[in-house]
C-alpha cells in the first residue's frame, strides 16, 4: 500500500476537490485522473470510490478517473493527506471544515446556514483553483 504522503503528493498534482449540488444539497467530490492504472487502483483500494476508463481524444490515450463522493470517505481520504498536502492544502483544509459541519447536521435536510457555508465553500474552492 503506498504511504499518504505519496498520495498527498500525486493529488496535489493531478487531483481534484469540488463542491457540486446533488438534489439542492451541496455536496463534495474528489478525484483524480490518470494513465498508470496501478495508482488509480490504489486510491480506491484505500480509500473506496469509484473508478472509470476515460479515453484522451487529443492523445489517443485511455486514462482513468477515480472519484468519491462518500462524504464519509472523503473526510477520511482528507485526514490522510491533508498533513502532507502543499498545493491543495487550502482547498482541504476547507473541505473538511465544510464536511465536519455537514456531518454533524441533519444530513437529508440541512438548515440554510449550512446550505449558504457549502455555497460560501465552492466559491473559496473555485477561487483557489484559479491562483497559479
Amino acid at each position: 500500500m503506498l504511504p499518504d504522503a505519496y498520495f498527498a503528493g500525486h493529488f496535489d498534482g493531478e487531483g481534484c476537490l469540488r463542491m457540486e449540488k446533488h438534489h439542492k444539497i451541496w455536496r463534495l467530490r474528489i478525484s483524480v485522473r490518470g494513465a498508470h492504472k496501478p495508482v488509480i487502483e490504489a486510491y480506491k483500494e484505500k480509500f473506496g470510490g469509484s473508478i472509470m476508463p476515460r479515453p484522451d481524444a487529443s492523445t489517443n490515450k485511455l486514462l482513468w478517473d477515480w472519484y468519491m463522493v462518500h462524504q464519509g470517505n472523503c473526510l477520511i481520504f482528507i485526514n490522510s493527506v491533508l498533513p502532507f498536502s502543499m498545493e491543495k492544502k487550502e482547498q482541504l483544509a476547507i473541505a473538511k471544515e465544510w464536511l465536519n459541519l455537514r456531518m454533524a447536521g441533519n444530513l437529508r435536510h440541512p438548515s440554510q446556514d449550512l446550505r449558504d457555508f457549502g455555497e460560501s465553500c465552492s466559491i473559496k474552492m473555485s477561487e483557489l483553483k484559479k491562483i497559479c
